[in-house]
């Protein structure tokens, strides 16, 4: 009787009820953060992306400086083309 009277004197303490309620609250927190990392990581991707193909582009100006028509369609293939198509290409 005793250890029934302990048991529910603990119960009614509510550690069990609010630990349930942290892990909801934190889950209910953390999930908006979950379903946005792929954005995020596209994002970065594509941050990435860009400073490549600045680089690129720079690279191609200074070597094409006396020639701005193919300049011109050097620059225009490289943003036309993503990291990936760039990559196979060996740009």
């Amino acid at each position: 009787m005793d250890k029934r009277i302990k048991q529910l004197e603990k119960d009614l303490t509510l550690h069990k009820t609010l630990a349930e309620i942290k892990t909801i609250l934190w889950t209910k927190i953390g999930q908006p953060i979950t379903d946005q990392w792929q954005s995020i990581q596209t994002i970065h991707d594509h941050i990435e992306l860009i400073g490549i193909a600045q680089f690129e582009t720079q690279k191609a100006r200074a070597l094409l400086a006396n020639n701005p028509e193919q300049a011109n369609r050097l620059i225009h293939f490289l943003n036309a083309h993503t990291r990936d198509q760039l990559t196979a290409l060996d740009i």
